[in-house]
């Protein structure tokens, strides 16, 4: 028996008081490292302002997204052992990056309890599977989004 996993990437526009709107959601293999898939969802991107988690970070990549003025914001890597600890003003950072993804956060918990995706076990094929989540992406968005 065969099993499939995959993530959900989404770039979605930040509503005061309410879940975000997702405007581009991109499925990968869960073996998907998530910068590529940020690189994907992000390479048209120009004018916003992103706040996304550690696996995003990339100096080179950030510096292409400056020249678009797209703002990438990601909580500060905790330094290894032999480095010295991360200081108060970027443990206050990671506060306010964690405080701003929490919108996010808040929607891929609505996605799966609405979509009720983990229960994919039903499912045979890596194509059976991305139809499986592509249909009740697009039944949560004529109902909610």
């Amino acid at each position: 028996m065969w099993y499939y996993g995959v993530k959900i990437h989404i770039l979605a526009e930040e509503r005061v008081h309410s879940v975000p709107v997702p405007r581009k959601i991109l499925l990968t293999e869960a073996s998907t490292h998530d910068l590529p898939a940020g690189k994907v969802i992000l390479e048209n991107a120009e004018d916003i302002e992103v706040f996304a988690d550690k696996g995003y970070i990339d100096d080179d990549w950030g510096y292409d997204l400056q020249l678009r003025y797209v703002e990438l914001n990601t909580p500060f890597k905790e330094r290894s052992k032999t480095q010295v600890s991360l200081d108060d003003g970027e443990y206050a950072w990671n506060a306010f990056v964690s405080g701003r993804r929490q919108q996010i956060e808040s929607l891929f918990s609505q996605i799966s309890r609405l979509t009720d995706m983990q229960d994919a076990h039903v499912v045979r094929s890596e194509q059976g599977l991305l139809s499986f989540i592509w249909a009740r992406l697009a039944l949560l968005a004529m109902f909610y989004w």
